[in-house]
Parts: structure tokens; C-alpha cells; sequence
């Protein structure tokens, strides 16, 4: 009995408040941790940055540091590494196959240019995005692409954010959608796409609180990298630019669609984070969201 007991404070350990803020602030400094790891290493190897292995290390670094550093929290609040087992649940309700389905073709093609748009505010102010480049095509090359940007991204990162930090403000109900989209937001540390991350987010942590699985924000989220890659190597969006107008709308229709069969889902959503809870994500965060907010402004304002 006295096992069980432990066991328990660990599980509620892991869901806390505290726990979600410490793992968010954890994670963030990855971030920097993985740029100074990638210039060292680069520095060190002489990688070129038109090969493979610096492409492939600058899309795979973040995703090992983010999940090493988290991993890290776990142990040091005594966690054990199988309650994330928890968050992998298939037995969600039918309707989140259309929600995925609906969630993906909204944001192909309509919150793409949510992002153009916040783009071209932030050229007002001097801002140029950086390109982003793959490795040339291959067989091999595609398999490994998709491998670091497609799958080890989005479990990584869905088990973080909607699994950990999320969970851990489950009992704000959907006030924890709003602080987890925030967060991962944050964490990318890519002005240009703040906006677009936001709201997909939003979208991610909005299914999640619903459906009580990761699994369908995690699918969306491999589908979404995945048909990104296909899309650079084989251009099977072309005609997207010629008919931007009406992809743009129903891009947006399906997103409405899926948030319409989200809503009216009758799973109960809880609501009962004190202000003790608050303080002690907020307190745990801070560092997180200090320097997350500190590289933004450096790196739109200062050129």
C-alpha cells in the first residue's frame, strides 16, 4: 500500500502546476542550449552549411535537447519516465478522425497566409525570415528528412507541450489551451511564425483538452511537417498560389468545421485551478517565458 501511495504522488507530480512551468522554462533553454551545441559542433567539424549533416543536425538537435532537457525535470522531481505512457491514448471518440482530418486542410491552406501576412508586418520593422533548406532529393534523403522533421518533432514536441505542460494545467480547463499555445508559440523562438504557431496551438491544445489523447494533435502535427516536405520536393501544391483566394477560404472553412465538431463534444471540461495553481505555473515559468520573449524582440528588432 504505502507503494501505491508514492506512486500516486508522483503521477500528480508530473500533472502539477509547478511541474508544467518548470518543464516550459526546461525546454526554452534547450532551445539556446541547441544553438550553442549546434555552433559547436559545426565550429568544431567544419560542417558546410549546404550539406546534409548540418541540415540534418540543425532540424534534429532541438528535438534531442528539448527531450533530454525534459526528461532531466522528470528524474529531478523523482517522475517516473512511464506515467508519459498516460498521454498516448488511442481510445478517442470517432469524430477526432474528421477533426484531423479538417485540422490539417486548414492549416495547409488557410493558415498559411495567416503567417504570410504577419510576415510582411514584421518587414515593416526590418525583420527578414531566414530560409529554410533540405538536403537535395534522394530516396535516402527523403526518408531521413522525414524521419527529423516529420516524426521526432511532433513527438517530441506534442508529448511536451500537450502532454506534460498541458496536463498540468488541466484543471484550468480552457484557460490551459490558451497557456499552452502561448508556450509553444514561445518555444520556437521563430518571429515570423508566432502568429501561425499560436493558433496552431490553439487548435492542438483545444483537441487535446477534448479528446484526452495527444495522439490526434500528434497526428495532425506529423501530417502537417510531412505534406510540407512533399510539397518542397514535389511541388504538389502548386496550384495553391493561382487559386489563393479560394484555398485560403476553404482552408478556413475546415478549420471552423473541425473547431464546430470539437465544441460539440459533450466531454466535461474542468475548471477549478486556484490562484495557488496560477502562481506556481507563472513563478516556474517566468524564466521561460523571460528569455523565450527576450530572443523575440532581439531578433526582430535588432539587425
Amino acid at each position: 500500500m504505502k507503494r501505491k501511495i508514492e506512486k500516486t504522488e508522483e503521477i500528480d507530480c508530473l500533472l502539477s502546476p509547478k511541474l508544467a512551468g518548470t518543464t516550459f522554462s526546461g525546454v526554452v533553454l534547450a532551445a539556446l542550449a541547441a544553438v550553442v551545441l549546434f555552433s559547436i559542433i559545426t565550429g568544431a567539424t567544419g560542417l558546410k552549411s549546404d550539406s546534409d549533416v548540418y541540415l540534418y543536425l540543425s532540424y534534429l538537435l532541438p528535438s534531442l535537447v528539448a527531450a533530454a532537457i525534459t526528461l532531466i525535470v522528470l528524474k529531478a522531481t523523482r517522475t517516473e519516465f512511464a506515467v508519459i505512457g498516460g498521454f498516448f491514448k488511442f481510445n478517442f471518440k470517432k469524430r477526432y478522425i474528421a477533426v484531423i482530418l479538417l485540422t490539417i486542410t486548414g492549416m495547409l491552406f488557410g493558415l498559411g497566409e495567416l503567417n504570410n501576412q504577419f510576415v510582411k508586418f514584421l518587414n515593416v520593422f526590418g525583420y527578414v525570415e531566414s530560409p529554410s533548406y533540405l538536403p537535395d532529393y534522394s530516396v535516402l534523403n527523403l526518408i531521413l528528412t522525414i524521419f527529423v522533421i516529420a516524426v521526432v518533432p511532433p513527438v517530441v514536441e506534442e508529448t511536451i507541450f500537450r502532454g506534460i505542460i498541458q496536463s498540468g494545467l488541466k484543471k484550468s480547463g480552457y484557460i490551459s489551451v490558451i497557456l499552452t499555445a502561448a508556450t509553444f508559440a514561445l518555444y520556437h523562438l521563430s518571429p515570423a511564425k508566432t502568429i501561425y504557431q499560436f493558433v496552431v496551438g490553439l487548435l492542438f491544445s483545444l483537441i487535446y483538452l477534448k479528446s484526452g489523447s495527444i495522439i490526434p494533435a500528434m497526428i495532425v502535427h506529423f501530417l502537417n511537417n510531412l505534406l510540407i516536405i512533399l510539397s518542397i520536393y514535389f511541388n504538389i501544391f502548386a496550384f495553391v498560389e493561382s487559386y489563393k483566394v479560394i484555398t485560403t477560404v476553404f482552408g478556413l472553412l475546415c478549420v471552423i468545421g473541425a473547431l464546430v465538431i470539437v465544441f460539440t463534444d459533450k466531454t466535461e471540461v474542468e475548471r477549478s485551478m486556484d490562484k495557488t495553481d496560477w502562481l506556481a505555473f507563472l513563478i516556474n515559468a517566468s524564466a521561460g517565458f523571460f528569455l523565450g520573449t527576450l530572443i523575440w524582440v532581439i531578433t526582430v528588432f535588432v539587425h
